[in-house]
C-alpha cells in the first residue's frame, strides 16, 4: 500500500468519525428506543442497520458523482430529507404524549410510535444523509483501483458503524440514569421536542 492511498484511508476514517458525531447519528436512536421501551440490544441492532444503509447511500453517492458529475454531491435535498424525517418522527411524539394526556393515566405507557414506523423513519433519515465530507475522496480511490474502492468503504462502514453503536449506548445508559419525576411523565414530549430541534438544525444550517 502506498502513501497516496494510506493518506486516502486515513482522511476517510477522519471524516466519517467527525461526520458520526453529529447527534441525529446516534442521540435519535437511543431517544426513539427510550419512548418505545425497547432493550438496548434491539436499539443496538436497528442503529447498525441504519448505519450499514448510511453507508451505503454514501457509496451509491459517491460512485455516482464519479460517473455523473459533482453537482450531485451538492445537492442540498439530502440533507432537508433527512430533517424532514426527524421533525416528522418528534412531532408525533409530541402528539401521543398530548393524546396520553387527553386520555390515559400519566403512567399507562399504552401508546407509542409502533416499531416499523419508528424503524422505518430512522433507516430513511440516514439513508438520505450521505457522508458527504467523504464524496470528493471517490475520485481520488478510483485511481487506486476497486481494491482501494473496497477497502475505503471497509474504513468508512467499520468507522461509522462502531462511533454509533458506541455513542448510543452511552446516550442510552445515561437516559437510564436518569430518573426525574417530570422526565418520566413527560418523556415523549421532551423525545418529540429534542427531535423536532435537531431536525429544525439541519435545515438552518
Amino acid at each position: 500500500m502506498d502513501a497516496q492511498a494510506i493518506k486516502i484511508l486515513g482522511f476517510a476514517f477522519a471524516a466519517s468519525l467527525v461526520h458520526t458525531l453529529i447527534p441525529s447519528h446516534w442521540l435519535s436512536f437511543a431517544l426513539v428506543g427510550k419512548a418505545n421501551g425497547w432493550r438496548l440490544r434491539r436499539i443496538l441492532a436497528v442503529t447498525a442497520a441504519a448505519g450499514c444503509l448510511h453507508i451505503l447511500s454514501t457509496v451509491i453517492l459517491g460512485v455516482a458523482v464519479m460517473l455523473i458529475g459533482k453537482q450531485l454531491a451538492e445537492s442540498e435535498a439530502f440533507d432537508k430529507i433527512s430533517a424532514l424525517f426527524l421533525l416528522a418522527i418528534g412531532f408525533i411524539y409530541v402528539l401521543l404524549h398530548l393524546a396520553k394526556r387527553e386520555g390515559e393515566h400519566d403512567h399507562d405507557h399504552g401508546q407509542e410510535l409502533p416499531g416499523k414506523p419508528a424503524i422505518t423513519a430512522l433507516f430513511l433519515m440516514l439513508t438520505f444523509s450521505p457522508c458527504e465530507a467523504v464524496i470528493p475522496m471517490f475520485f481520488a480511490a478510483a485511481t487506486g483501483g476497486v481494491g482501494l474502492l473496497i477497502l475505503m468503504t471497509a474504513v468508512l462502514l467499520v468507522t461509522t458503524v462502531g462511533a454509533m453503536l458506541i455513542l448510543t449506548t452511552i446516550a442510552y445508559k445515561g437516559m437510564e440514569n436518569i430518573k426525574f419525576h417530570f422526565i418520566e411523565h413527560n418523556e415523549r414530549f421532551i423525545i418529540g421536542v429534542i427531535l423536532c430541534m435537531m431536525g429544525a438544525a439541519l435545515l438552518i444550517v
